[in-house]
């Protein structure tokens, strides 16, 4: 395994760690806030990239970052949306596996998801070495 995967593996699995462990089951789960907040960094995200498009905001360095066509920004709207919609998904299924296992339950998942998630953001950087 090369550093730079190891690191983001740790990474993904001491942040899921952190999530699981620190869990409190104050409600019950809904998935509706899901919805709503995927679909809220979703416009949010597809604001900041249009606004990388205005000249005015193109001296920003911030800006400079999302720098994309308008094409690919529409492209990337139902990708951001199915990326912010897994992560608070697993966020909010933390109830359910609380339920199903308790504490426990919740670190292992949390670890593993967080795990997965370090993988996936590792095979979508540009610094693959």
């Amino acid at each position: 395994m090369n550093a730079t995967l190891q690191r983001y593996v740790l990474i993904g699995a001491g942040l899921g760690l952190y999530f699981g462990y620190f869990f409190r089951f104050p409600r019950d789960p809904n998935f509706a806030y899901v919805l709503v907040l995927a679909l809220f960094v979703t416009f949010v995200m597809f604001v900041v990239r249009l606004l990388g498009l205005v000249s005015a905001f193109q001296r920003f360095k911030f800006f400079q970052l999302y720098r994309m066509t308008f094409g690919e920004i529409l492209r990337q709207v139902p990708i951001n949306f199915l990326q912010y919609g897994a992560i608070l998904g697993a966020l909010e299924a933390r109830h359910v596996v609380h339920a199903a296992g308790g504490r426990v339950g919740t670190i292992v998942f949390m670890t593993v998801l967080g795990t997965f998630a370090g993988v996936w953001y590792w095979w979508r950087s540009p610094d693959k070495k």
